[in-house]
């Protein structure tokens, strides 16, 4: 089934959202979610909100930019505020956390703000922002040096998930994010499945309905053509099915 969504408020929404303001679609997307979510208390994502003005064929002003446009606006003060709380106490354990946590802090002041961590690290490379938290090592956090590596000695990526803290930390939060009936999706993410992490995209993006998954409307999305639910007859009822593919995704293993 998929979601409902009042169309007269959602008008009124888009409306509101396509100013001067919007720099592009995308963010003319992103007002539109928050402003309706605001008004009516339903969370809706930016691929449904350009499901629904395909559909009902709405007008709006906004432009699409093409190539390198200027991209997600953010408000650099607030952000250099952000980055300055989240260090306060001394630099975090690597630059990924850093951008995590200064994307929910900036989030969390500006209610109609959507940046991520990836926006994150943009801006600060753009703007040559200066932060205490040191680049990471690849492979791990620095505990092991790089000779101690015993050559042929591979584990899976469950077990290299249990053993990083970040890791950890990004599973309580997507537990806490994401509705019941979806958690076995995390669990088969824990042991490693890279389609259950495909599968679980797709459904977040798509609002939590199947429905939507399978009618996305989004070919331009990278996972466009790996998205599950194509041609099922009733999606909505296999939204937390782990596939035998999941399970067999989970024994890949990953080098020390």
């Amino acid at each position: 089934m998929a979601t409902s969504i009042d169309k007269a408020k959602f008008k009124e929404a888009l409306a509101s959202a396509d100013t001067s303001e919007c720099k592009n679609l995308n963010h003319l997307w992103d007002k539109t979610a928050a402003i309706y979510k605001q008004n009516t208390g339903q969370e809706i994502s930016r691929s449904l909100v350009y499901q629904r003005v395909r559909e009902w064929k709405l007008k709006y002003n906004t432009e699409s930019k093409k190539g390198r446009g200027p991209g997600v606006e953010v408000d650099i003060p607030l952000l250099k505020t952000c980055i300055t709380e989240s260090e306060k106490d001394g630099p975090l354990s690597n630059r990924t956390e850093l951008y995590h946590l200064v994307a929910e802090k900036y989030n969390a002041k500006k209610p109609d703000a959507t940046i991520t961590h990836s926006i994150v690290y943009l801006r600060i490379d753009a703007n040559e922002i200066d932060i205490k938290t040191p680049k990471g090592k690849r492979g791990g956090d620095g505990s092991q040096l790089r000779g101690s590596r015993i050559p042929g000695v591979r584990r899976s990526r469950a077990d290299k998930f249990n053993a990083s803290p970040e890791a950890k930390k990004s599973f309580e939060r997507l537990e806490k994010s994401t509705p019941t009936r979806f958690l076995p999706l995390v669990d088969a993410i824990k042991r490693g499945s890279r389609s259950a992490a495909v599968k679980l995209h797709c459904i977040e993006c798509s609002g939590y309905s199947t429905a939507e998954v399978r009618n996305c409307a989004c070919p331009q999305c990278p996972l466009y053509l790996f998205r599950p639910y194509q041609g099922k007859p009733e999606p909505e009822e296999e939204g937390e099915a782990v596939t035998a593919e999941d399970d067999a995704n989970t024994e890949e293993t990953v080098e020390v």
